[in-house]
């Protein structure tokens, strides 16, 4: 995602309203560094910016909250901290540290989590199925372990 930013990679094939939407985009995020996570103060908490997309920032988000205490939500880009989760930039980066040195986001962490990820019924077979495939199954749907592990060791 983050090489949308970049201004060399316009696509030929846009469109001149495509072009001036993305140059307003990267306008909006030109303090943002080309690499690495970027821990952003604003108005009752912080956005730590990951450009990891959706199902990398859901499993991040939901791990951090769990050791952070709540408010922790996401978009594609960014993970942001409100609440407690959003009280201590110094527990944050803590937190981040920790699940680097663990390895974390990992498989498991996708299969506990990722029922807290979905937003309704993702199959119309989902309620054939046994507990474990059900998991198995929302895990990789909705979470990407290996990303959101990527992003917290690029960090």
């Amino acid at each position: 995602m983050r090489q949308v930013l970049d201004p060399d990679s316009d696509d030929p094939a846009w469109s001149q309203r495509a072009r001036a939407r993305m140059a307003l985009v990267r306008q909006e995020n030109a303090e943002l560094p080309a690499d690495g996570l970027f821990l952003q103060a604003e108005g009752g908490g912080y956005r730590l910016w990951t450009f990891a997309g959706g199902r990398a920032n859901n499993l991040l988000a939901k791990v951090l909250e769990s050791v952070l205490g709540e408010k922790v939500t996401t978009s594609n880009l960014y993970v942001r901290f409100r609440a407690q989760a959003g009280a201590s930039e110094v527990a944050i980066r803590q937190a981040l540290d920790a699940l680097r040195e663990q390895n974390r986001p990992n498989q498991d962490d996708a299969l506990r989590f990722a029922e807290s990820c979905a937003r309704g019924r993702l199959s119309k077979f989902e309620p054939c199925l046994p507990d474990r495939l059900a998991a198995a199954y929302m895990a990789d749907v909705l979470t990407d372990a290996a990303g959101a592990t990527e992003v917290v060791r690029g960090g």
